[in-house]
């Protein structure tokens, strides 16, 4: 079976030799190496041609060109649409692959055929810890295995390190959303609730580079405008199925994901204006289930979990000014000791 690894480039000179060489090095044979050349300003381009010029894999290699820079989404995107593989597997440009990567990822598929494969990855540039994989190795059979690992926070948001079968991204038309900064919090919210099936593969197969210049180290306004869509797209995405509407880890999964977007928020040295503009914004339409929650809930509050998620939604029950406040301290006091 074939594997299509997609590469999205954008002004990474420095780095993609590494990421590229880590591809076509790979153990597993039948692979493809989608490049896609989104319009950088800077030689990353002529840094991959000329290693594909000398590299002896270079023919499982193709570039899809842009014709104007439209981002990491719509770069991933177009590598899908043009991957021939079975699978596909996304690597960021300035990461890298160990060399077994796919031979492993790929070891399960022959008997299960998941809708997608994940494995451990190692962090590097940063003592920052990242969010672990705390999943034994082995299948996850139903979707209801998939979405709650997700959901209790078991398995990793980030696209990359993850083997995802084509026809199961093409049937449901799951790609990523264009414009947005940190897509990967809505796509892999999406593939957990929609993939009937996975495995967990235990080894470490991916080398995550952290760059001092990521969009994730130094976040700008449009990184905090893209916190709020994300939200929204992942309201409207719950508003269409009934089953996710009625289940309360996802909505205490959304409550987490608002109240650790809006602590980077008021964290940040932005306007005060926004930060409280972003509160509205979160606290929108929740009133109904905020207090269904509470009713729900009302005789578990010994429960440690139960006493944490309460608190988190009382906000909505306030009047803005002061739910704004105790909201700005909740985060403080839930996320202050991790940053």
């Amino acid at each position: 079976m074939k594997v299509s690894i997609i590469i999205p480039i954008y002004n990474v000179a420095d780095y993609i030799e590494r990421s590229l060489e880590s591809a076509l090095d790979q153990t597993y044979k039948d692979i493809e190496v989608v490049l896609v050349d989104d319009c950088g300003t800077d030689n990353s381009m002529e840094v991959a041609q000329t290693l594909l010029k000398t590299h002896p894999r270079a023919s499982v290699a193709s570039i899809i060109v842009h014709e104007k820079n439209r981002g990491l989404s719509a770069a991933r995107n177009t590598g899908v649409e043009h991957a021939n593989g079975d699978y596909v597997y996304f690597l960021d440009s300035d990461d890298e692959m160990h060399p077994n990567c796919i031979e492993l990822l790929m070891e399960p598929v022959a008997d299960m055929k998941p809708d997608f494969v994940i494995a451990d990855y190692e962090v590097k540039g940063t003592d920052t810890p990242y969010p672990p994989l705390r999943l034994a190795r082995g299948p996850l059979r139903s979707n209801e295995r998939v979405l709650m690992s997700y959901l209790n926070e078991d398995w990793y948001m980030m696209a990359w390190n993850k083997l995802v079968k084509r026809q199961f991204l093409n049937s449901h038309q799951l790609t990523f959303k264009e414009g947005l900064l940190h897509e990967d919090n809505l796509w892999s919210f999406q593939l957990a609730c929609l993939a009937e099936s996975a495995f967990v593969v235990s080894d470490t197969t991916y080398i995550y580079h952290i760059q001092e210049s990521s969009i994730t180290q130094k976040p700008t306004l449009k990184n905090f405008k893209s916190y709020l869509r994300i939200i929204d797209n992942m309201e409207a995405f719950i508003e269409q199925d009934s089953k996710l509407k009625s289940m309360f880890e996802v909505y205490q999964f959304k409550e987490r994901l608002k109240s650790f977007f809006f602590f980077r928020t008021i964290s940040s040295d932005i306007d005060e204006r926004f930060k409280i503009a972003a509160y509205k914004h979160l606290r929108k339409d929740t009133y109904k289930g905020a207090l269904l929650y509470l009713s729900q809930h009302k005789f578990l509050k010994s429960k440690v979990r139960i006493k944490f998620h309460s608190r988190l939604v009382m906000h909505y029950l306030m009047p803005v000014d002061r739910g704004y406040q105790n909201y700005k301290k909740l985060v403080t006091d839930i996320y202050g000791g991790e940053s």
